[in-house]
């Protein structure tokens, strides 16, 4: 069991400082050039530039940074309530590697799944709460 977690971390571990590696790639590959401007003071401007395979490029490395962070939370989420279940109905210790093996074996493309459907769900909630701040700091009388 211990193995399965050290390779969990290990994998995870892995997978983020490739993401980190990949994003610091694509910001670093911009054409930079200087622009003599004489409204700046010093008269030197620097111009970043990037082409369409670049910017698509970081779209993607963003978009799957923040996929991963959903999916670390949903798995973080979904093994503290495992364990506390666990625990409260079995009363044992050890509940933590027989969650992981479970939700790695069982329920990993179901987490996957809820780390794309709910940022999508939950932006129209944010929007509409929003703005009903806003409005309540406009009519202060409701």
């Amino acid at each position: 069991m211990t193995e399965v977690l050290f390779l969990l971390i290990i994998g995870q571990m892995g997978v983020i400082i490739w993401m980190f590696i990949t994003f610091v790639w694509g910001c670093s590959i911009a054409d930079i050039d200087t622009i003599d401007e004489d409204l700046v003071p010093g008269e030197e401007v620097k111009e970043i530039s990037f082409n369409v395979t670049e910017r698509v490029l970081m779209l993607f490395v963003i978009l799957i940074g923040f996929w991963w962070l959903s999916a670390l939370a949903e798995m973080a989420h979904w093994i503290s309530s495992s364990v506390a279940s666990y625990y409260y109905f079995n009363k044992t210790h050890g509940a933590l590697t027989e969650t992981l093996v479970t939700m790695l074996r069982y329920h990993f493309g179901s987490i996957l799944l809820a780390s794309i459907v709910n940022p999508i769900l939950r932006m129209p909630r944010v929007l509409v709460s929003g703005i009903k701040g806003k409005v309540r700091l406009a009519d202060p009388s409701c």
